[in-house]
């Protein structure tokens, strides 16, 4: 039983990645030689390739191990079965804008967030999708 919740939001993150990595490749193919254009190119294909290699991998996992998430940026964090007492939605503090995310409540008390689902507005599917799995584990 492995699930994997992805934010729509990685999927434009992507996205925006492939076309700035396509833009460098357009900048080299069109360089004529001039070496700014070249050095500009190559760091706008790198920094593409590398957004979307980072977009990629950001994803919450839930398995007969637990829970883990593997943010955008940064180290992801295993929570195991028998730490997790539940799950709650919070507000993003980290946010600007007025965003909510799902956080795993440890039997500590600790909030484990999930950064990766931030969502605005209602509830999404998917996120109470992993509400419900978790609840259903913590019942048996």
């Amino acid at each position: 039983m492995t699930e994997r919740f992805r934010s729509p939001w990685m999927v434009l993150a992507v996205l925006c990645g492939t076309a700035f990595a396509l833009l460098g490749v357009v900048m080299l193919a069109y360089s004529g030689g001039d070496v700014g254009v070249v050095l500009l190119g190559v760091g706008v294909l790198v920094m593409g390739v590398v957004f979307v290699a980072v977009a990629s991998r950001a994803v919450v996992r839930v398995d007969a191990v637990g829970v883990r998430e593997r943010p955008m940026f940064g180290v992801g964090r295993v929570v195991a079965w028998g730490e997790v007492s539940g799950v709650a939605i919070v507000e993003n503090k980290a946010s600007t804008l007025l965003s909510r995310m799902p956080v795993l409540v440890t039997q500590s008390g600790e909030e484990v967030p999930l950064t990766t689902l931030a969502f605005y507005g209602r509830t999404p599917r998917r996120v109470q999708r992993l509400q419900a799995i978790v609840e259903r584990h913590l019942a048996n």
